[in-house]
């Protein structure tokens, strides 16, 4: 009896050294993130999930390493979502993505021939078109007044042929954006540089490669002062940009960007945060994104000097007993009352930032996909095994507050 209970106790003590070993071998960690990408992609296209299939495969690309069986399910998977976006009239960028992605996984595939039976007839688009006007207005309080997606009803007239340019005004085209300015045209060859730039890297960052040329482009007003600014905007003069996006029946029918050229960070906060917007609404055309999310992604973009602004306010409304808890940030609809706004504003980007370290841009979007089916809250054990939000809030303000 005594041999056999020291026997059984070397059997625990090797196995816990072999489970130790395993968690920290980095090959075993990917292999199994790379099974359970798998698992999780079939039971996404099990349930005509195709979109969110692509994203969890997308996420352990790098590290399929010839996998045979990812390669295959990659391959059914990027072929189920050409045809549902072919079929429900999806964004290009999108379509592009995944047509450039089965040539390289299969370069004998013709993807004409697996749209051709449910292709609709090309929805014809002007290439410009006015901004009507926001569905409502930027809430009070909103330090970047930032314009509600306008979601127009399928019956909303159709949008009318861009008029002629204000006297006195110039345009500097690239491939994605119009810019619109008054004075100096190499400063505006500059920010549509830039302005092309960001918008490659923010659909790498949460989605892929950005695919298609915008049709219609995003047109950038360039205001020299902050005061042209307000009074062209209607907006308080000391806002640094706003953008608005026109959706309708899930295709964009306008984009633009005004900004404030007096403004002292535009190229490093205000453009690319705006740019953040206009970009969200081709990755969630369908689907408007939660408030929360919508700000703390967008301000993602932003300089890290920026960002660690709003982190660094964590500790000061905590002691002041203004930070907003998770469980209110995932139900709040919209934004709240202009005393309550900071508090959001910091809560939404340092959220975002948590949940982004946790698993990535591309897992966090995911996240957001499919939380509206199953509620943002019950979604967070799923996809960051975590229990509820006051457990995300309590592993939040412990990473916040401590630096871990």
């Amino acid at each position: 009896m005594v041999r056999l209970m020291i026997a059984a106790a070397c059997f625990v003590v090797v196995v816990s050294f072999a489970s130790a070993d395993a968690d920290s071998d980095p090959r075993i960690t990917r292999a199994l993130a790379l099974q359970k990408a798998i698992t999780d992609a079939k039971s996404h296209l099990d349930a005509r999930r195709p979109l969110d299939a692509a994203t969890v495969l997308e996420a352990e690309i790098l590290f399929a390493n010839g996998d045979e069986r990812y390669l295959a399910l990659l391959k059914e998977t990027y072929i189920a979502c050409l045809r549902e976006l072919s079929q429900n009239g999806g964004n290009t960028a999108r379509v592009d993505h995944f047509r450039r992605q089965l040539r390289i996984l299969d370069p004998q595939l013709n993807t004409d021939d697996l749209v051709a039976a449910v292709s609709p007839a090309p929805a014809t688009m002007p290439e410009r078109i006015d901004a009507p006007a926001p569905a409502k207005a930027a809430p009070k309080g909103d330090p970047f007044q930032q314009m509600p997606l306008d979601r127009q009803p399928a019956a909303a007239t159709k949008p009318k042929p861009q008029v002629a340019m204000p006297d006195g005004w110039q345009s500097y085209e690239s491939t994605n954006f119009r810019v619109l300015y008054r004075q100096n045209r190499e400063q505006a060859g500059k920010l549509a540089a830039r302005a092309e730039q960001l918008r490659s890297a923010t659909f790498e960052r949460w989605f892929g490669p950005a695919g298609a040329d915008w049709a219609p482009r995003c047109d950038v007003w360039l205001h020299v002062t902050a005061t042209e600014y307000a009074a062209a905007t209607q907006k308080p003069a000391a806002t640094p940009g706003h953008a608005s996006v026109g959706i309708r029946e899930g295709k964009v029918l306008h984009r633009r960007i005004d900004l404030r050229l007096d403004s002292s960070n535009m190229h490093d906060s205000a453009l690319p945060r705006e740019i953040g917007y206009v970009v969200l609404a081709d990755l969630f055309p369908d689907q408007p994104l939660p408030t929360w999310a919508h700000v703390g992604m967008t301000i993602q973009g932003e300089s890290p000097m920026e960002i660690s602004r709003y982190l660094r306010s964590m500790a000061r409304l905590l002691n002041e007993k203004k930070l907003l808890a998770v469980r209110d940030l995932l139900k709040m609809p919209d934004f709240p009352e202009a005393e309550r706004i900071t508090a959001f504003y910091v809560g939404s980007v340092s959220l975002v930032d948590y949940l982004v370290k946790l698993k990535g841009p591309r897992a966090f979007v995911l996240y957001l996909r499919e939380a509206p089916r199953r509620g943002y809250e019950e979604a967070l054990d799923r996809h960051y095994g975590i229990k509820d939000a006051a457990d995300l809030h309590d592993r939040w303000l412990k990473a916040s507050l401590k630096g871990e």
